[in-house]
């Protein structure tokens, strides 16, 4: 599955890498996990290192390309005041 068809408003986190249904901090891959930042939604998406590679340049160029690129994904992720729509639309 693609990163921007298994992330949804419902399953998008700030703050956490990925949270529980109880909004604890959790890893990723955790069989809890049910809602992830970008990143950790990477990571779910894409199991080889090439794909995540390759999600990760397209979405920093699109960072990049928009002046949206801070320091790091998980920053932009987390910025206070960042919408949903703004994140998948750089999916």
């Amino acid at each position: 599955m693609k990163v921007h068809e298994f992330l949804t408003l419902n399953k998008w986190t700030q703050g956490h890498i990925a949270v529980d249904a109880n909004g604890v901090a959790c890893r990723p891959k955790s069989k809890n996990a049910c809602r992830w930042c970008v990143l950790a939604a990477i990571e779910v998406c894409y199991p080889r290192a090439a794909d995540r590679r390759a999600c990760l340049n397209k979405l920093g160029k699109s960072l990049l390309w928009y002046g949206e690129f801070e320091n790091r994904i998980t920053d932009w992720n987390d910025t206070p005041g960042r919408k949903f729509d703004k994140v998948h639309a750089m999916l």
